[in-house]
């Protein structure tokens, strides 16, 4: 909280110099994204082996994994609000900067097409030498409580994000100017929702018996997104006196996720991937006042 009210502050003390200052609200339109990505794995696991009335077994294993995912991600609807101010450079050209707060929202989906294991014994393990573990919970009768039913594999992803622009305009007639920025941004807020299968164990005359319901989780912790992120757009403005039009979109993102080697799919496999740079196009409506660039 106290960077963004450095920022604020910081802002109010160079509009001061400024010769335009300008505020914009938009729509925003988050593209389809569709890819494959393959990723591959390899971890230790210790396998346990006996019974009551012999001697445990433990083995070393190396365990190797290929999977091949692929990703959709739709976009929903989505809107911005933002202030700038602008220093003329010549009769055509200005520099600007700016704050804003940008909302996004996407569904996104992975399935697997293609799963490799392989497991390769490395060595007997004494047992005073094993390493604590807990042992699987098996289910002798299984009770779904709702038939027919898988948890829905779409996750609804949501991020509010701060951003601060640096914009590069040139106007070619008192109508027309184009222009590009880059943005600097960082989550303020995020939040994942998806549906997961929730497993209740009892026993009963000696059985285990597992009970299964679909239940919602959300989670706004933020920790599968990453802290800061840099993108370009272009954008294109027509002003009908000090009221302006303008078209944009993104050219350029750092992905939206942290490296899973980072952060991990620390929600159960929600969060596969680290290559998802959201694009969008956006629709925005500005009004100016101060002085602008005017071509002779």
């Amino acid at each position: 909280m106290k960077w963004i009210l450095s920022l604020l502050f910081s802002l109010l003390g160079v509009m001061a110099f400024c010769q335009e200052f300008s505020f914009g609200v938009a729509g925003l339109y988050n593209l389809k994204s569709n890819y494959i990505e393959t990723k591959e794995k390899e971890t230790n696991s210790v396998v346990h082996l006996g019974f009551p009335d012999m001697d445990s077994v433990y083995y070393l294993t190396l365990l190797e994994t290929i999977t091949e995912r692929e990703y959709t991600v739709k976009g929903k609807p989505g809107f911005q609000a933002e202030a700038n101010v602008d220093w003329k450079l010549g009769d055509r050209w200005s520099v600007g900067t700016g704050l804003g707060m940008r909302y996004r929202n996407w569904e996104y989906e992975d399935r697997v097409k293609i799963f490799i294991f392989y497991e390769t014994l490395l060595n007997e393990i004494p047992e005073e030498e094993a390493p604590d573990f807990t042992p699987t919970l098996f289910c002798d009768e299984v009770i779904n409580l709702n038939p027919g039913q898988i948890p829905n594999p779409v996750v609804d992803v949501r991020s509010l994000d701060l951003f601060i622009p640096v914009q590069f305009n040139v106007a070619f007639n008192e109508q027309f100017d184009a222009g590009v920025s880059f943005l600097f941004s960082a989550p303020v807020l995020t939040k994942l929702e998806y549906e997961t299968t929730h497993t209740e164990y009892s026993m009963d005359g000696g059985l285990q018996i597992c009970e299964n319901s679909i239940r919602t989780r959300e989670d706004d912790s933020g920790d599968d997104f990453r802290g800061f992120r840099f993108s370009s757009e272009l954008q294109f403005t027509y002003w009908l006196q000090n009221i302006g039009i303008q078209l944009f979109g993104q050219l350029t993102s750092t992905p939206l996720f942290e490296k899973i080697e980072t952060a991990g799919p620390n929600l159960g496999g929600v969060i596969n991937t680290d290559s998802f740079k959201p694009r969008f196009i956006g629709l925005k409506v500005k009004y100016r006042l101060g002085e602008k660039a005017n071509p002779e």
